[in-house]
């Protein structure tokens, strides 16, 4: 029997460009649960949040080395 391959559900990370603090990562229902209660606590109104509150999609992973000379840090596809 063949194993079922499974996808791992899309994360999404939300950050408040204002006061410069991660609101978490979580799955997109998660973060807008999320959302909806941090600009409660901090007072936002809606227009609060869509001016002051950013949502990233996380992709892949990517590789990261860094040179034995000084500290050259390299990203890698």
């Amino acid at each position: 029997m063949a194993k079922k391959k499974t996808t791992p559900a899309k994360q999404f990370i939300a950050f408040d460009n204002d006061t410069e603090e991660l609101i978490g990562i979580e799955s997109l229902d998660d973060l807008k649960e999320m959302i909806a209660c941090y600009a409660d606590e901090q007072g936002y109104d809606a227009e609060a949040v869509v001016d002051l509150i950013t949502v990233y999609e996380l992709g892949p992973v990517k590789t990261i080395d860094a040179a034995h000379r000084g500290l050259e840090i390299i990203i890698e596809d």
